[in-house]
């Protein structure tokens, strides 16, 4: 068994050393770590050859710039580890200090996770200890159940081979790409298992990918949460018994406190529509949950309505 940590890096010397490092502390199960340069214009590519030249564990590829999902998608190309587990390269791996028990056979393990604001404050994120393994379906089925999802890819280790004959890949040049990644990976997952300890520390940066008001990068943040939206929407009629269709609603209440917060985005029917979301949680969610045809096709012509409005003003 070998697990491959993969480790996209754009312009990331500041914090890529104790990304590495974390990771060969990470506990006493094999790993590498495979370390792939986004075409990186700051000091990462000399760090880089340094960490590589340090161990002969750690594995660098280098590619041009296409973003985090295109990647992450190099890393597993280049893999060769029986598991894959996604590090982004500001956060880190926590040491096990002693053998954790996990179903290296499962197609996916849920992690245990430590939230750091740059306060220092924590909020951990823990699987159920005594939960079973359950298929990726019935995790979400009680996720959505319990108005609970997780949804960072690197909030799991993946089998490769399982991994690889689903073709699983992250979408290029999309933000936001584990809310639709994590769903589309859960849907296909046979057996979840969990790993019920703090095994990945996430650091929350103000100036992150995913983070900031200024109001150029939240319009990318909505329009992402946009088509997102849509492909969940095609997921939720595929697969009606597990209710996708939760989820793109969470995505669009996302997207609404997004435009919220930059009135400088203008088109006000796009606040309008995400406003929706108190209506539909508050009014619709719990009323018809236990009618299932009803509410899938209510809420089914709604995120329809939503993502025809999305596309509109994306053109």
């Amino acid at each position: 068994m070998l697990i491959s940590v993969v480790i996209p890096a754009y312009n990331a010397a500041a914090w890529l050393r104790r990304a590495v490092e974390s990771a060969l502390r990470f506990s006493d199960v094999p790993l590498e770590v495979v370390v792939v340069d986004d075409g990186s214009t700051d000091d990462t590519p000399r760090l880089c050859r340094e960490l590589a030249s340090g161990s002969e564990r750690v594995r660098v590829v280098t590619q041009s710039n296409g973003g985090l999902s295109s990647a992450r998608n190099t890393g597993v190309d280049h893999a060769a580890g029986t598991h894959l587990l996604f590090l982004d390269a500001d956060d880190e791996l926590i040491p096990q200090p002693h053998p954790v028990a996990w179903d290296r056979a499962a197609d996916m393990v849920v992690l245990g996770v430590e939230e750091v604001d740059q306060r220092g404050a924590k909020r951990l994120h823990l699987p159920d200890r005594a939960k079973a393994a359950v298929s990726g379906p019935e995790h979400l089925r009680e996720s959505f159940r319990a108005g609970q999802f997780f949804t960072p890819s690197w909030a799991y280790i993946y089998r490769t081979d399982w991994f690889r004959d689903c073709r699983l890949r992250f979408k290029p040049g999309l933000l936001h790409e584990d809310m639709l990644f994590t769903v589309q990976a859960l849907l296909a997952c046979r057996t979840l298992g969990h790993w019920p300890h703090a095994a990945y520390r996430y650091i929350r940066r103000e100036n992150s990918i995913t983070s900031g008001v200024d109001a150029p990068k939240i319009q990318r943040r909505v329009r992402a949460l946009a088509d997102v939206s849509r492909e969940l929407t095609a997921l939720a009629a595929q697969h009606r018994d597990v209710d996708v269709g939760w989820w793109a609603l969470h995505v669009m209440a996302y997207a609404g406190d997004l435009a919220d917060s930059a009135p400088s985005l203008g088109a006000s029917w796009t606040v309008l529509c995400m406003e929706l979301r108190f209506w539909l949680r508050n009014r619709v969610w719990s009323p018809y949950r236990r009618r299932r045809d009803i509410r899938f096709r209510l809420r089914t012509a709604l995120m329809r309505t939503w993502a025809a409005a999305s596309g509109w003003r994306q053109g």
